[in-house]
Order: structure tokens, then sequence, then C-alpha cells
């Protein structure tokens, strides 16, 4: 494949590949494509055909990198992938996944920015807010426990009472309110209540 062809390949993946020179003190990596636009607010410092370090930049990848050099020691053509992790830059997260490739003698490492469906934190986010709105709905309705409570005594005391006709058939509403707040209320717990000190 020609290198233009795969350069605009990775550039419309939204990633980057470079590759991990001798092992000094630290990692030191050197581009083998164009870096996206993300890359350059992530690690400032890489210039082409410059070595470089990502030693505390991407702390997520300080642990990566110990379990890939394993992968690329192995040297098969072994690939590690990383679970997705989030950086911040330009003000904003970005969500990456790394993948450790060892093509023979070269360690290659590549960064890939998920977008769109393969980024999970607006979903996770709306299922968050889902749970919160869900759980102060329980509370609501959890509320209603002391009303019911309420009408089921007043119903209690007016049958006492030798109701009139006219009373008996409000009595008999209520039971039946009563009865279907009962069904409502079913499996939702009474909020605590609190003694005044």
């Amino acid at each position: 494949m020609p290198s233009d062809v795969l350069g605009d390949l990775l550039r419309a993946l939204d990633a980057v590949v470079m590759e991990r020179m001798e092992r000094l003190p630290t990692d030191r990596f050197v581009l083998m494509t164009p870096a996206p636009a993300w890359f350059g607010h992530v690690v400032p410092r890489a210039a082409p055909d410059e070595p470089f370090g990502l030693e505390g930049i991407l702390p997520f990848l300080d642990t990566f990198l110990r379990e890939a050099d394993a992968c690329w020691r192995a040297g098969r053509g072994d690939a590690l992938a990383s679970p997705p992790f989030a950086v911040a830059a330009e003000e904003q997260d970005l969500l990456l996944r790394a993948s450790a490739v060892a093509l023979g003698e070269r360690h290659v490492l590549v960064l890939h920015r998920l977008v769109g469906a393969t980024d999970t934190r607006p979903l996770l986010q709306q299922a968050r807010e889902d749970r919160l709105a869900h759980e102060q709905l329980v509370k609501r309705v959890g509320t209603l426990h002391g009303p019911a409570k309420a009408l089921a005594r007043v119903a209690t005391q007016l049958r006492e009472a030798e109701p009139t006709p006219a009373q008996r058939a409000a009595v008999e509403e209520i039971d039946q309110a009563v009865e279907r707040l009962g069904q409502v209320l079913e499996g939702i717990p009474e909020p605590p209540r609190y003694r005044r000190g």
C-alpha cells in the first residue's frame, strides 16, 4: 500500500503511529506517521524525526508500556490493546486506545482516538442521569406512604362513627383510593424519618 494512502487512512482513523527506539532509562519514541491535531495538544514536544518521551504525560501509558514491553520482546507479530482511557487536551477530554504491535525487531505503538459510537462516555453519563432521576422519582413517590396511611385512618374512624349512607359511600371511595395507592407504593420504601433534636 502506498505510504500516502496509509497516511490518509490513519488520519481518517484519527490515529498516530510511533516506534519505540532503543530502551534508554525511559522509553523514547519517534513518529512514523504525521500526528493528528489532538496529539500535538497531548504531547506538545513530539516532533517528526526527533525522539520524545511519554512518561508522565499520559499516566495510563506508564502501566500499559510495561505490559507492552513483554509483547514487543516476544516479537511474533503479537499485538496488545489497552482498554479506553481519557486524557485532557485543549479544555476537553479525549478518549484513546493504545495498541502495542511487534513487527519483527520494530516496536510499534498506535494511539487511536475513539469517537462516535466507540466513545461510551455520553452513554454512561446518560445512564447516570437516568439513575439519579429514577432515584428522585422513587423518593417522591415514597412520600405518598404518609398520606395513604392518613386516608386509611380517616376511613377507619368514619366507619366506627356509624356513618350515614352518604358517608359510607365516601368511605368506600377512600378505601378504593387507599387500595390503589397501596398497589402503586408496593415495593417502594418509605422515606426515612428524622427525629427532631
